[in-house]
């Protein structure tokens, strides 16, 4: 389960919306220095 105050589902703050957005969740964080998905490991869901 994911709990976090980052992003919201069908929310009024669009800039934490991501109804009708990708969402691509990896086997590891991201280390946010490489692009795309850095060392962020393989897609275990989308």
């Amino acid at each position: 389960m994911l709990k976090t105050d980052e992003l919201c589902i069908d929310c009024d703050d669009d800039t934490k919306n991501i109804l009708n957005k990708e969402l691509i969740v990896h086997t590891n964080p991201s280390g946010f220095i490489t692009r795309p998905k850095g060392n962020s490991g393989r897609r275990v869901a989308c």
